[in-house]
C-alpha cells in the first residue's frame, strides 16, 4: 500500500505545475522509501554512499544502484536549483522516478 501510495505522488509530478507536485527533495525522499520497501534495508538518514552500500547488500543490482544514485543526485541539485532551471529539467527526472517507485512497486527492479 505505502510503494501505491509513493508511485502516486511521484507520478502527479509529471503534470506541469500541477498543484500538490512533490518538490524534489520530497521526490528523493519518496524513492529513498520505495527502495527501503523493495529491498527491505534501513536507509533513513544515511549518506547516499551508505545508503547505496546497504541496498546492494540486500540485493540491489548494481546496475540499477547506479541509476538511483544518478537520479537522487540530479533530484538533489534540483531542489537547490533557481526557479527557471528547475522547470526546464524537473520533469524528466520526475518521471524517472516515478518510472523506478513503480517497477520497485511491481518487483521489476
Amino acid at each position: 500500500r505505502e510503494r501505491e501510495e509513493i508511485e502516486r505522488e511521484l507520478r502527479r509530478s509529471g503534470e506541469p505545475a500541477a498543484p500538490g507536485t512533490p518538490a524534489p527533495a520530497r521526490a528523493a525522499t519518496l524513492l529513498r522509501r520505495a527502495a527501503e520497501l523493495r529491498y527491505a534495508a534501513d536507509i533513513e538518514g544515511l549518506p547516499l554512499t551508505e545508503s547505496v552500500a546497504r541496498l546492494v547488500a540486500a540485493g540491489m543490482p548494481a546496475e540499477e544502484a547506479a541509476e538511483w544514485t544518478a537520479l537522487l543526485e540530479r533530484l538533489d541539485r534540483l531542489a537547490y536549483a533557481p526557479p527557471d532551471a528547475r522547470a526546464a529539467s524537473a520533469s524528466a527526472d520526475m518521471a524517472a522516478a516515478a518510472s523506478l517507485a513503480r517497477r520497485y512497486r511491481e518487483g521489476l527492479a
